[in-house]
């Protein structure tokens, strides 16, 4: 009886020892308890990812543009020679940076795997902000209240020399040879700026250490940016006159980069650093343009232009400077499947040399060379408003909640 029970106990434990081993599927590691670390996935051959954007870009640097007063009976003393005399006068727009945020965009992005062995591969992604439009519009009343001043600097009067007239500046209604009494009028400021870029990169997997690997980057960045200053004003009384600006700057970028992507995985968590630095050039192309109607019995003499745009600084011009783009992108995914992944995340991008629209207003003046004063009469004199060509730097940065497809 006991020889028995003991070749039972060895029979059932070779038995066991030669059941064959359970088969467990990869999906099964989504079963697993959250807090249970695993060791990184095997990586995706392809990968295609989209992102919604909410972006905050830096704002444009706007000159003291439109300048207003307390409501007064005495408008001859308002506006006094060419400037407001008024110590309630105050700036109703310009003086300061203007944001036109925050601004919604996309970003589509693909990578495909070449050498599964290596971690070598290849990707490419572009984005687009969709542009933003903010408009300024102040009006006066019937008995020309509040005044409405578009403001200068230094104003050369020829045959007379210069003046300053940083505190004041000229109402939008103010034509030579308009008859006395009140005018009424408005005026308006448009801005608008939107974002694009586009990038191809080759991605090399240098640290392929358990649940935490790290990528190289290399390649090319494309940075397109274009903002725009519109400045109108309009005469309601005293012949019907109105004057329109527009200053606009195209940036273009082009440059080699480098970089690298810190990658971590835990279950169905997943989390990535990247930053890129790219070295080149920006491309600015500045454009202003202008145009007014003259009121009634007001001579036109042919000079071109508007207000703050005339014949001194219309046309077109480009330049290139040297620039470096950096960017830092941070991302938290969660993994709904094997293929379907949620991602919310963090980008900040900076432009070093930019031409933004508000930089290219010049505020000195020459009224000899504006149709608004008579222009043609004489021309002498410095050649007031200039073209400026300035340059400045820019950001941008903003939160993203995407979506990325794995295969």
């Amino acid at each position: 009886m006991g020889v028995r029970m003991v070749f039972v106990v060895f029979l059932g434990l070779g038995l066991a020892a030669n059941a064959p081993a359970q088969t467990v599927l990869a999906s099964d590691a989504f079963q697993q308890p959250l807090y249970a670390a695993v060791s990184a996935p095997a990586r995706p051959r392809l990968a295609v990812d989209g992102d919604f954007l909410l972006w905050w870009l830096s704002g444009n640097p706007v000159p003291r543009l439109i300048n207003s007063a307390l409501p007064t009976t005495d408008l001859a003393a308002t506006l006094e020679a060419g400037g407001l005399s008024d110590p309630t006068a105050f700036t109703v727009y310009g003086g300061r940076r203007y944001s036109a945020n925050p601004m919604p965009g996309f970003r589509i992005g693909v990578g495909y795997l070449l050498d599964e062995e290596r971690g070598l591969g290849l990707e490419l992604s572009g984005l687009y902000v969709t542009p933003r439009v903010d408009t300024f519009r102040i009006a006066s009343d019937g008995t020309g209240n509040p005044p409405i001043i578009l403001t200068l600097r230094e104003v050369f009067f020829p045959g007379f020399g210069p003046n300053d007239v940083e505190t004041g500046g000229v109402f939008a209604g103010l034509f030579s040879a308009v008859p006395e009494g009140f005018l009424t009028g408005q005026a308006q400021v448009r801005s608008t700026i939107s974002l694009w870029g586009g990038e191809a990169n080759a991605f090399l997997r240098s640290y392929p250490t358990g649940a935490v690997t790290v990528d190289l980057l290399g390649g090319f960045r494309y940075l397109g940016m274009q903002d725009t200053l519109e400045i109108s004003a309009s005469v309601t009384s005293a012949g019907n006159g109105a004057t329109y600006d527009r200053f606009r700057v195209t940036n273009h970028f082009y440059g080699g980069q480098v970089g690298a992507r810190v990658n971590a995985t835990y279950n169905r968590l997943t989390a990535s650093l990247a930053t890129r630095i790219a070295l080149g050039g920006t491309n600015q192309e500045f454009s202003i343009s202008g145009n007014r109607i003259l009121p009634e019995g007001v001579p036109d003499d042919g000079a071109p232009g508007g207000f703050y745009a005339v014949s001194s600084n219309l046309g077109n011009t480009s330049r290139n400077r040297l620039a470096f783009v950096p960017d830092v992108n941070v991302n938290l995914g969660y993994a709904l499947t094997d293929h379907i992944h949620l991602t919310v995340g963090y980008t900040f991008l900076y432009w070093s040399s930019v031409g933004r629209s508000g930089d290219q207003v010049d505020r000195n003046y020459n009224t000899g060379l504006n149709p608004v004063f008579g222009a043609g009469t004489d021309r002498s004199g410095p050649r007031f408003p200039a073209r400026l060509d300035k340059g400045t730097d820019f950001w941008a940065q903003g939160i993203n909640l995407g979506l990325s497809l794995r295969y």
